[in-house]
C-alpha cells in the first residue's frame, strides 16, 4: 500500500483552480481565445466559444482558419503573422454573426513569450458596436449643432448683407438712370460714357464678391474634400459679409495678410472660424470707446497662424476656463448659441491645427493655427 492523499489533493486543487479560471473567463464580456503558435485553439471562454455556435471543449484543439473561415482568416492574417513575430496587435474588424447582422469589433493579440519564443498568444475580442453607434450619433449631433450655429450666425447678419447688396444695386439703378438720360439728350460724349460703365462694372463685381462671401459661408462643408486655397480670398471673403455691420458700429478692421500663402483646408469651415472669432470680437467692442479688429497672418515654420485681435483688455480667467465649453456664452439672450468656439476648435482640429486664446497679450487675442503645405501637395477639389 501507498499513501496517495497527497497526489489526492492536488488533483482537487488543480480541479478547484481550472473551475475558478472557468469562472473568471466565463464572466468576462468579451471574447477571449488561447491559441498556439500552431494556431490551434488551447481555451476559450463563453463567449468566444458561442460565437463559432459550439461551447469551449467543441472548439479546442481546432485550427483558426477552421473555425473563422477562408475569407476571415486571410483578413486577419497579416495580425497573425505580427503576433507571432513577438508584437501586440490591435485591430478593427466587423465579424457576421449568425443572425445576419454585422458587429463591429476591436481586437487584441497578445505573445505569450517563452525564452524568447513565442509559444501561444491571447486574443481578446471586443464588441464595439453600441460605441461606434453611439459614436456616429455624436458626430451626427455635433454636425447638426455646427450647422445651426452656423445659419444663427448667418441670420444674425442677414440685415447687413442685405444693405451690402442694396447699395451697390442702388448705384447701379443711379447710373442707368444717368445714361438713359444722357440717350435722351444726345449726349454720347465716349469719355462719359466709359466712366458711367466702369462704375457699373466694378459696383457688379462688389455685387459678385458678397455673392461669393454668401455662398462660401453658407454652404454645409463637412464633407468637402480638402484643397489648396489662397487665405487672404478666405478672410476678404468673410470680411465682405460682416464688413456692413462692422462698419455701422465704427469698427474699424485692419488686415495683414500676405497675398500668396495658401493652405489644404476646406474654405467654408475656415471661413465659419474666422466669422465667429470676428464676430466675438464685434460683440466685446460693440460698447467701447476704441473700436478696432486686427487681422494679422504670418508664417510660423510649417504652419500659419492666423491673430484676431480686438481692442478689448482680455478675458477673465474665470471665463476663460469655460469659453470652449460648448453652450457657454456670456452674451445675452438670443444673441448667440454658446456653440463658436467649440465648434471652431472641433474644425482646427480636423485641419491638424489648434485655437488658442493668447492671455499673455494685453488686447483679446485668439490665434487660429493651421498647417501649411508646398501647393504641388495639395488635394484639389474636382
Amino acid at each position: 500500500f501507498s499513501d496517495i492523499t497527497p497526489q489526492i489533493e492536488d488533483k482537487k486543487r488543480i480541479q478547484k483552480n481550472q473551475l475558478e479560471l472557468r469562472f473568471i473567463l466565463d464572466s468576462i464580456p468579451h471574447m477571449i481565445g488561447f491559441w498556439s503558435s500552431e494556431l490551434l485553439n488551447i481555451n476559450s471562454n463563453k463567449n468566444y466559444s458561442k460565437y463559432f455556435g459550439k461551447n469551449p471543449d467543441e472548439i479546442s484543439g481546432k485550427h483558426i482558419r477552421e473555425l473563422l473561415g477562408e475569407e476571415i482568416f486571410n483578413k486577419n492574417k497579416p495580425y497573425l503573422q505580427q503576433v507571432l513575430e513577438g508584437k501586440i496587435v490591435n485591430f478593427e474588424r466587423s465579424l457576421p454573426h449568425a443572425d445576419g447582422t454585422f458587429h463591429h469589433t476591436l481586437a487584441t493579440y497578445v505573445p505569450n513569450i517563452i525564452e524568447g519564443k513565442v509559444v501561444s498568444f491571447l486574443a481578446i475580442v471586443m464588441d464595439i458596436t453600441e460605441m461606434k453607434n453611439l459614436e456616429f450619433q455624436r458626430q451626427k449631433l455635433e454636425s447638426q449643432l455646427a450647422e445651426s450655429a452656423r445659419l444663427s450666425a448667418l441670420g444674425e447678419m442677414a440685415g447687413g448683407v442685405a444693405h451690402e447688396v442694396n447699395n451697390p444695386l442702388a448705384i447701379i439703378r443711379g447710373k442707368v438712370g444717368v445714361l438713359k438720360q444722357y440717350l435722351t439728350d444726345d449726349h454720347l460724349e465716349k469719355a462719359t460714357w466709359l466712366k458711367e460703365f466702369g462704375v457699373i462694372e466694378a459696383t457688379v463685381d462688389r455685387i459678385a464678391k458678397i455673392i461669393k462671401g454668401l455662398r462660401t459661408y453658407s454652404r454645409n462643408a463637412e464633407n468637402d474634400p480638402f484643397e489648396g486655397t489662397n487665405l487672404r480670398s478666405i478672410v476678404d471673403d468673410t470680411l465682405e459679409l460682416c464688413g456692413e455691420k462692422l462698419k455701422a458700429a465704427s469698427v474699424s478692421v485692419t488686415v495683414q495678410c500676405n497675398s500668396n500663402i495658401e493652405i489644404p483646408c476646406r474654405p467654408a469651415q475656415i471661413s465659419q472660424v474666422l466669422m465667429n472669432l470676428i464676430m466675438n470680437a464685434y460683440d466685446a467692442t460693440e460698447r467701447l470707446n476704441e473700436k478696432w479688429i486686427k487681422i494679422i497672418v504670418t508664417e510660423e515654420n510649417e504652419n500659419v497662424e492666423i491673430i484676431v485681435c480686438d481692442s478689448g483688455n482680455g478675458i477673465t480667467p474665470v471665463v476663460v476656463n469655460k469659453m470652449m465649453q460648448p453652450f457657454f456664452t456670456t452674451k445675452e439672450v438670443g444673441k448667440g448659441t454658446g456653440l463658436g468656439l467649440s465648434i471652431s476648435i472641433g474644425i482646427a482640429e480636423i485641419h491638424g491645427g489648434n485655437l488658442k486664446y493668447l492671455p499673455e497679450k494685453k488686447n483679446t487675442t485668439f490665434c487660429l493655427r493651421l498647417p501649411k503645405q508646398h501647393a504641388d501637395d495639395f488635394k484639389v477639389a474636382e
